[in-house]
């Protein structure tokens, strides 16, 4: 792979609003008294981050705008715990542990270290209150990545940009893409609830939009 031509030829502008739009689906599926949650609640934040969703793909804008609405239609936290409740054992699980075909434990704690090896080498800590493997919290990871990518692209240093490229890729192959497609495909079609059906509709296009082309930055605290 050439560095310069793969990573600095991509637009700063587009990797941006592709970081905010894995930000708004990590908000999406954070428990709704979270800070993540109240992101999607901010004013601003609810006509920035549809524009950005709009400048990948229209149709990605129209179903942004849509959850934003039905999020003062609905009682989001008795919905949330309707939908995924207070424990990991639920129908819908927001974990990808819980999608793993191997349940043996080495296998299920070698994957969670894993992805704990991904957030570390980029000097990221969990919150203490969830898992490493929740959707909410991989999804802002790689809002981070993305996030990264841009800026080294904005400063011509093709080096980091590619280790962000890389990081993305590996962590949506090894990681997000697959189990998250299975998570949102079951959420939709069992779900009753009309915002969580809109937020997989919203997983479901994002995932199709990534899926020819692979790349993205994230956001957790540092």
């Amino acid at each position: 792979m050439n560095v310069q031509n793969h990573t600095l030829t991509q637009s700063s502008e587009t990797l941006v609003a592709r970081s905010g739009a894995y930000a708004m689906l990590s908000a999406l599926f954070s428990p709704p008294y979270t800070e993540t949650f109240r992101l999607l609640l901010n004013e601003q934040d609810s006509q920035s981050l549809p524009s950005s969703c709009e400048l990948l793909d229209p149709g990605l804008g129209v179903m942004a705008r849509e959850v934003f609405e039905a999020i003062h239609r609905s009682d989001i936290e008795e919905e949330y715990v309707k939908v995924f409740g207070h424990t990991v054992s639920r129908d819908v699980s927001p974990y990808e542990l819980e999608f793993q075909k191997n349940k043996e434990v080495f296998s299920m704690t070698q994957a969670l270290a894993d992805i704990n090896g991904f957030y570390q080498a980029f000097g990221l800590q969990l919150d203490v209150h969830e898992r490493a493997d929740h959707i909410s919290v991989e999804a802002e990871f790689i809002s981070y990545l993305l996030w990264k990518q841009a800026l080294a692209v904005e400063n011509e240093q093709p080096e980091n940009a590619d280790i962000c490229a890389g990081a993305y890729q590996a962590f949506q192959r090894d990681h997000f893409q697959s189990w998250a497609q299975d998570f949102a495909r079951k959420l939709n079609n069992s779900s009753d609830s009309q915002f969580y059906r809109l937020a997989s509709g919203f997983l479901l296009h994002l995932l199709e939009l990534n899926t020819p082309r692979r790349e993205e930055p994230g956001v957790l605290s540092q």
